[in-house]
This record gives C-alpha cells, structure tokens and sequence, in this order.
C-alpha cells in the first residue's frame, strides 16, 4: 500500500472515530437503563428509538416512550421556530416509532430524565428509498 493510500486510510478512520463519539446510539437501551448510567450519558447527544404518545400545544411538549413503556417528555417551546421540529410537529402520528437524537442534562428529584431535543424523525420514512 502507498504512502498516500495509508495516510488516507488512517484519516477516514479517524474520521469515522470522531462523529461515532459525538453522538451515541441507543436504539436498544431503555429509560430505565439511561437512567440508571446518567453520568456516563450526562451532557452527551444520544439518538434512540421512541413512540410517539402525544403533542400538547397548550403546554408546549411532546411526549415520547419507550419499549417498557417508560415515558420521556420534552419542551418544545424555545425549538418552535426552528424549521425541521416544526415541520415535523405539522406530520407526527402517535404510536409511531420516531428516532429521537437529544442531549442528556441529568435527572429530575422524582427520577426522570431530562434533555434537551434537537430533531426526531419517523424511523419508517429512513426506509423508503
């Protein structure tokens, strides 16, 4: 192998080794799990998949849960202006399954997990070609 291909090689690892530590994946953890490791998780984005529950206009959340049923709510009132989370608040079907990328910020007195929402999108339309 050249010198040019190898020093290409390492820079597309690298690269790939970058973005895998600035967002973590979870598609099989659970609530319960995230809550239970929160410091490892504490201040990192985090995409996992949820169902939708429901969308309040009036207090400004949407409400997802997990495959235990454990639910997780997030403030939408500062996100309203930006363009994706609106156009996808205009789309949302509850029960349907959304990836859900989020910033973990900690945990509530009563155990619950806080974050911060930064996009979510039906996981069935990523399959469509």
């Amino acid at each position: 192998m050249s010198s040019n291909r190898k020093f290409s090689f390492i820079i597309i690892i690298a690269v790939c080794v970058f973005f895998s530590f600035s967002l973590i994946s979870e598609e099989n953890m659970t609530l319960k799990a995230l809550a239970e490791s929160i410091e490892t998780y504490r201040g990192q984005e985090i995409e996992m998949l949820f169902r939708l529950r429901n969308h309040s206009e009036h207090f400004k959340t949407i409400t997802f849960y997990d495959k235990n049923n454990h639910d997780i709510v997030f403030d939408i009132s500062d996100r309203r202006k930006d363009k994706i989370i609106k156009s996808n608040l205009r789309t949302m079907h509850e029960g349907s399954i959304y990836r859900v990328i989020f910033t973990v910020e900690g945990i509530d007195s009563k155990g619950k997990i806080q974050g911060r929402i930064k996009s979510f999108t039906m996981e069935l339309l990523e399959r469509l070609p």
